[in-house]
């Protein structure tokens, strides 16, 4: 049977009715990741996030978050843009080759999900860019 896709209103995303998931291997998940990357200091910046990258040993891009507080005081509000983050990471993951972490600013909770995901594919592309192949 064939996965229904929908779109879902106003987020400017798809939905499919099968789970694209993100697993354990698509996540950064050890502080050491995270200070290897901050260490490095390469990151775009933009309105509503922060990203630095690295290169990854394996074929496959990882993600990590950092949705403090200083975001949004609402966890609510923290856990939609955590999830535009994935979504949007998870639909141009195939073409990246690279960690990267991404920081929202506190003005990312005023934004829609089409603002956010927008500049999130920006970054992307512009971070891709920038390291080498």
């Amino acid at each position: 049977m064939e996965p229904r896709v929908v779109a879902v209103r106003g987020t400017g995303l798809r939905k499919s009715s099968r789970p694209a998931g993100f697993g354990p291997a698509r996540r950064l998940t050890r502080a050491a990741d995270y200070q290897r990357i901050f260490r490095r200091r390469a990151g775009q910046h933009g309105r509503y996030f922060s990203m630095y990258i690295a290169t990854n040993p394996s074929a496959t891009a990882r993600l990590g978050l950092a949705v403090s507080k200083k975001a949004s005081r609402a966890a609510v509000r923290r856990n939609r843009i955590k999830r535009v983050i994935r979504e949007a990471f998870r639909q141009t993951a195939a073409r990246l080759n690279f960690d990267c972490i991404v920081v929202a600013k506190p003005t990312a909770d005023r934004a829609t999900n089409a603002d956010l995901r927008r500049e999130l594919e920006r970054l992307m592309r512009r971070a891709a860019a920038r390291l080498p192949a």
